[in-house]
């Protein structure tokens, strides 16, 4: 009887700790388990607590992440505002600035937020105004994956200078075409990258008498974002934008 006891308290003890340990961490609680003399219940003690530290780390990173992305979309909607001139444009050009957000979030989310190929960032920005494969956008580049903040910025240059275009320049005709191309070099600033929107065929560009919210975007925004530097360039051909920076820049800002 007395061996039946101890073998009982043995392991009734250490179980009791794994439940209150398992409650605790389905309530968000800390975890707590004392170590045994059984090995297996030590293991999975110890897992339950791995667990929640884990588990407190995800909460901070999506507090973080939450509080940037509220950042950013609060920007959204005070430019959108100051340029609108009613409430039913600042509805249509917000809400496609928020669309333009979240194809950029599904394209991280699919990559587990370890980044974005820029091909695909361009891909899906585009497919709102272009099918995928239209022979009037070209991509010509090496391989570059941009980190989760570049992603972001630049999605949101991608969709303004795509609805400009299908608005006013070369893909608002069938003859019109966007050459986006860019490249890596080094000079005396280190690894840089250069990336350039280049429309042709479209009809006859000028540059606005004022700047909108896609001007300041492009030309001050984005480049302030990620530490680089934008030109932008209303040439007789078609509208011109070109971002150089830093490589490490888009691949850790």
């Amino acid at each position: 009887l007395l061996v039946g006891y101890l073998v009982s308290h043995l392991i009734r003890s250490p179980t009791r700790g794994l439940v209150d340990a398992a409650k605790a961490l389905g309530a968000g609680q800390e975890v707590h388990f004392s170590r045994s003399l059984m090995r297996e219940a030590n293991l999975v003690g110890n897992a339950l607590i791995g667990a929640s530290q884990d588990v407190r780390i995800y909460l901070l990173e999506i507090s973080h992440r939450s509080k940037n992305l509220l950042a950013v979309i609060l920007s959204l909607a005070r430019q959108t505002l100051r340029n609108a001139e009613t409430l039913q444009q600042f509805e249509q050009r917000f809400g496609d600035r928020l669309q333009s957000l979240a194809y950029s979030h599904d394209a991280l989310i699919e990559r587990n937020w370890a980044g974005v190929m820029l091909t695909d960032l361009i891909r899906v920005q585009l497919r709102s105004f272009v099918e995928d494969g239209d022979s009037r956008v070209e991509m010509a580049g090496e391989p570059v994956l941009l980190s989760p903040p570049s992603a972001q910025h630049l999605g949101l240059a991608f969709h303004e200078l795509a609805t400009n275009s299908a608005k006013y320049g070369a893909l608002s005709v069938l003859r019109g075409g966007v050459r986006i191309s860019w490249t890596t070099m080094n000079d005396e600033r280190g690894e840089c990258f250069e990336l350039t929107w280049a429309e042709h065929g479209g009809p006859k560009v000028g540059q606005p008498t004022r700047k909108g919210f896609g001007s300041v975007v492009l030309e001050q925004a984005v480049p302030r974002s990620i530490g680089g530097l934008a030109d932008l360039q209303w040439k007789s051909d078609g509208l011109e934008w070109t971002l150089d920076e830093k490589l490490a820049m888009i691949r850790d800002a």
